[in-house]
């Protein structure tokens, strides 16, 4: 029996160490312009000219993070079972970029047999950037609808991955 296990732990860890970096220097821009309020001495402005050319990435950096909305995912596809592992950042959380370091505790578990799972749905949104996986759940002869899991910053390679691992265990799935 073979195992397919799929994250986007490399793009999500680019996304929270981009977002650390733009947090710290946005405190440091609010603490050096408190202080510029204060002291009225704007010589700072000076130190941070050699950063300006950061503030297209930033604009890109936050162009992305709306249209993507990045989450860490991490699905398991035995031959029969899924298992799927998801955190989805907190938006509303100023300091999010320090509880994000901690994602690993605070996943939520999906699992579905071989006899629960009937299908799947991939959707494509938001000029392309986000995609979005719903499964469908078979329960007491009716079908769910799981919550939507963003599959956004999985490569080409695991996407594909994931799409033949679903379609390997919907086919082997026998409803008689």
């Amino acid at each position: 029996m073979t195992k397919n296990v799929i994250d986007n732990r490399l793009g999500f860890g680019i996304y929270l160490a981009m977002n650390f970096l733009f947090s710290l220097m946005g405190l440091a821009l609010g603490v050096l312009s408190v202080r510029g309020l204060i002291t009225n001495d704007w010589t700072f402005l000076g130190l941070i000219e050699p950063f300006y050319g950061l503030i297209p990435l930033f604009v890109i950096f936050i162009v992305v993070d709306f249209l993507v909305k990045p989450t860490y995912v991490e699905i398991s596809i035995s031959g029969s079972e899924i298992a799927i592992k998801t955190f989805i950042p907190n938006a509303r959380n100023g300091l999010r970029f320090l509880l994000m370091f901690k994602y690993r505790e605070h996943l939520a578990e999906l699992r579905l047999n071989q006899r629960e799972y009937n299908n799947y749905t991939l959707t494509i949104g938001t000029l392309g950037f986000r995609k979005i996986l719903t499964l469908q759940k078979i329960e007491n002869g009716k079908v769910y609808q799981t919550s939507e899991i963003n599959v956004s910053l999985l490569g080409q390679k695991k996407y594909t991955l994931l799409v033949l691992s679903l379609d390997r265990l919907r086919s082997k799935i026998n409803l008689n």
